[in-house]
């Protein structure tokens, strides 16, 4: 044969695996009998000291009965008042916060309003842009809408410093 090559006859044969299976099923079968042995001398068992006699912990013991219902724990009077101390303050903060945010659309559109209806604001707006009113002082169309968009410009104003305020 060429060098780097092996002759199949030179390899091990599998007899080296049958071995090691006959050897090991050899000890568990030793094993086994020796636990047997060991078994029937009652070297396996517990020492009587060891085995509990009285069983009465087992009686005894209210979980193991048949309808156990747990009985409550004591109350913990002390940390109960903390929390219902806590809780109406929290309710008051709620309500006052849901109060105001209610009521808050309404209340700035009244102040808008009030302050549009002013003299002193009418004056201004005379005086300013006397275009926009008729000869009588009354407001043409074009300055109903300026006054409108004016408003309503205004309300978008406060009512965006009030939201950056309450935060």
């Amino acid at each position: 044969m060429s060098i780097g090559t092996t002759n199949i006859d030179e390899l091990p044969s599998n007899n080296v695996k049958n071995e090691i299976i006959e050897n090991n099923s050899h000890d568990y079968n030793t094993l086994v009998k020796e636990i047997q042995h060991a078994s029937s001398n009652g070297s396996l068992q517990l020492p009587s000291k060891d085995i509990p006699m009285s069983q009465e912990h087992i009686i005894k013991d209210v979980n193991t009965q048949t309808n156990y219902i747990e009985q409550p724990k004591e109350k913990d009077y002390i940390q109960e008042e903390n929390v219902s101390a806590v809780v109406p303050e929290k309710n008051l903060e709620t309500t006052t916060d849901i109060l105001l945010e209610e009521f808050q659309t309404p209340i700035l559109i009244t102040i808008c309003f009030v302050l549009f209806q002013t003299p002193l604001i009418n004056d201004k707006f005379v005086q300013l842009l006397p275009s926009m009113f008729k000869n009588d002082l009354n407001l043409k169309t074009s300055g109903i809408i300026l006054q409108g968009v004016l408003f309503g410009l205004f309300y978008y104003c406060l009512n965006r410093s009030m939201l950056l305020f309450l935060e």
